[in-house]
């Protein structure tokens, strides 16, 4: 096998693999806390069995409800939101996962669900890990920095329910770690992942452009080895610049490359996965886009995909801090200042020194387009379950924030203090808001 096929051979040594265990080690010790802490910090009363089942809430039944039946509808489907009309209102990915590990360990429906979306959330965090520590070169500090953010969100707590999140986190970052290791092997781990992303949740289609832009944006800005501009002024040939970014002739903008052919391959494999749903689909009950049909007529979900781009979306300033829809609205316009935010951060940077911008590009992408889509999902039922959405957005914006503040971040030690203290006060107050909704959702109450 080729050595560069595997991202333990390729570093060319024993501690790499060391370390990608250790990633291992420490994500099956985060998982376990967490669902140790909620349990026995959260849901006091019961067995330990009846308060694990308790995070089993909400969407979880409609999830048992299909591993029980199947999916199940009326042509056209049913306008009442009820499971036993109409089921086919969620991606086949966390079914067939959970069917796995129920039939596999021979649990009862309901551990299973839950014990599937927990294994996921073990491997969400062994690749977390292992893109931080292999791709973006965090250190231990960085790492556990990111960890923090991460579950500090007020959303976290659906990685260890009965929910998709866990498993649709864990598809992503795999397609994104396998996906620009060059080799056969890394290729076809790589779409393997990408495919069942795409039948886990349709936010996962966009995502699927990550290697093809992190490909396109190496190439089109090839790395400098310098650090700094010249003094005479001279850019070099790799930092940014308006003239590289959009003056360029086009036959050199889209002049495609091996690299850019093989992400565009992959891309395509990966959306199988929705195409095959999207086929079941029409065999089953005569229509593509019957998961579209049951979300509107159930639901009232329509897509709007100018919604980002509308004043309804940024209405919710000052909402109350308990209930979990009008912290999802407030959200909205907080992620869209973040990232103009990063934006205008990361160009100034470029534009005065060479940077690293290349290797985050590519989560910043995934980040947005999650984002954009969840906008547009919602939208038209006045962003409810934003909160939940927005977690998925929030891992990736982690991932390139702190990458990039330990780059570029302000140098005055004021600024940078000030900046740190801030970040640790809105983390702090996201863990109350995550323990907060933590305790409503155990209760059988709506955090969405």
């Amino acid at each position: 096998m080729n050595q560069s096929e595997s991202p333990l051979k390729s570093t060319g040594s024993l501690s790499s693999a060391r370390e990608a265990y250790g990633c291992i080690a420490w994500a099956l010790l985060i998982t376990a806390l967490h669902v140790g802490i909620t349990l026995q910090g959260v849901s006091t009363d019961g067995s330990y069995q009846e308060r694990y089942h308790r995070l089993v809430q909400h969407d979880s039944y409609w999830f048992l409800n299909i591993i029980d039946r199947g999916y199940q509808s009326p042509v056209p489907p049913s306008p009442v939101k009820s499971m036993e009309i109409s089921n086919v209102a969620f991606f086949p990915g966390i079914i067939l996962w959970a069917k796995a590990v129920i039939a596999s360990l021979g649990l009862d429906p309901k551990t299973g669900l839950t014990l599937a979306a927990q294994l996921a959330t073990w491997g969400f965090w062994t690749y977390f890990l292992l893109v931080a520590r292999q791709r973006l070169r965090f250190s231990a500090a960085q790492c556990a920095v990111a960890v923090a953010l991460v579950l500090a969100h007020p959303a976290a707590f659906f990685l260890i329910a009965a929910y998709s999140e866990s498993l649709f986190l864990l598809l992503l970052l795999g397609f994104m770690f396998w996906s620009v290791i060059p080799g056969r092997r890394a290729f076809i781990i790589a779409a393997l992942h990408g495919v069942a992303m795409t039948g886990t949740r349709i936010a996962g289609v966009p995502a699927t452009a990550f290697p093809f832009v992190q490909a396109w944006f190496r190439i089109r800005f090839p790395a400098y080895q310098a650090t700094q501009v010249d003094q005479g002024g001279t850019r070099p040939p790799g930092a940014f610049s308006a003239t590289n970014a959009f003056v360029a002739p086009l036959r050199h903008r889209f002049t495609f490359s091996p690299a850019l052919l093989r992400a565009a391959a992959l891309m395509l494999i990966a959306l199988t996965g929705l195409a095959a749903f999207f086929l079941y689909c029409h065999l089953r009950f005569g229509h593509w886009d019957f998961y579209l049909m049951t979300q509107q007529a159930g639901w009232g979900v329509r897509a709007d995909y100018l919604g980002l781009f509308k004043l309804a979306a940024y209405q919710q300033w000052t909402p109350n801090w308990r209930v979990a829809s009008q912290v999802g609205q407030f959200l909205v316009p907080v992620t869209v200042i973040a990232f103009v935010g990063l934006a205008v951060w990361e160009i100034t940077a470029a534009r005065r020194q060479v940077t690293q911008w290349r290797k985050r590009i590519g989560f910043y992408f995934v980040g947005f387009v999650l984002f954009y889509i969840s906008v547009s999902g919602v939208f038209s039922v006045r962003l409810e379950s934003m909160t939940r959405y927005h977690f998925c957005t929030h891992v990736f914006l982690m991932l390139g924030a702190v990458h990039a503040f330990a780059e570029i971040g302000p140098r005055r030690r004021g600024i940078r203090t000030a900046l740190i203290t801030l970040t640790t006060l809105a983390a702090l107050f996201g863990a109350w808001l995550h323990f907060t909704f933590s305790s409503q959702f155990v209760r059988g109450g709506w955090v969405a």
